[in-house]
Parts: structure tokens; C-alpha cells; sequence
């Protein structure tokens, strides 16, 4: 058994879709601000070159969006999840 994990800092760069009634279409990709990752998970050894895993990994990015008619719209995005699978070695 083996236990790794791991963080890791960026940005987010979304892509932007926002057409507000009567306002102008916002549509392009954005650096909108700091993004950070984590994970942490377990790999099991089987037979040969199989292994088992299973993995946690979260996501959290800060989102200041400016849009076309001037204005803006900020948000937290936080993602969580949980990833178990059967791997191969080659």
C-alpha cells in the first residue's frame, strides 16, 4: 500500500458566458484569480502490473469576472471529489 498526496497554486482562467437581460453578451476567457488543489490518496498493489486506488481531490478558485457592460460578478467556486479506479502499469 502506498499513500501519496500532493497541493498544488495557480489561476483560474474560465471561460466567461454571462448575457444579462437587455446587457451585452460576455463571452471569452478570463484571468479571474487565484485557484488552488489538493489530493491525497492510497495505491494497492493487486497482481503483476494492477493496481487499486482510490483518491480525494478538491479544488478552490476566487472569480472576479468583469463583464462587457462594465459591471462585474464575483465567486467562490469550491469542487470536491472522490476518485477509486483499477490502473495499469506499462
Amino acid at each position: 500500500m502506498l499513500p501519496y498526496g500532493g497541493v498544488g497554486a495557480g489561476v483560474a482562467i474560465p471561460h466567461v458566458d454571462i448575457e444579462p437581460d437587455g446587457g451585452p453578451h460576455t463571452w471569452e476567457y478570463q484571468l479571474t484569480g487565484p485557484a488552488v488543489r489538493w489530493f491525497a490518496g492510497v495505491r494497492y498493489d493487486l497482481k503483476g502490473d494492477w493496481d487499486l486506488i482510490g483518491e480525494y481531490q478538491g479544488t478552490y478558485s476566487l472569480n472576479d469576472v468583469r463583464l462587457d457592460d462594465g459591471g462585474h460578478f464575483s465567486t467562490n467556486i469550491v469542487t470536491n471529489a472522490l476518485n477509486i479506479g483499477v490502473t495499469k502499469d506499462f
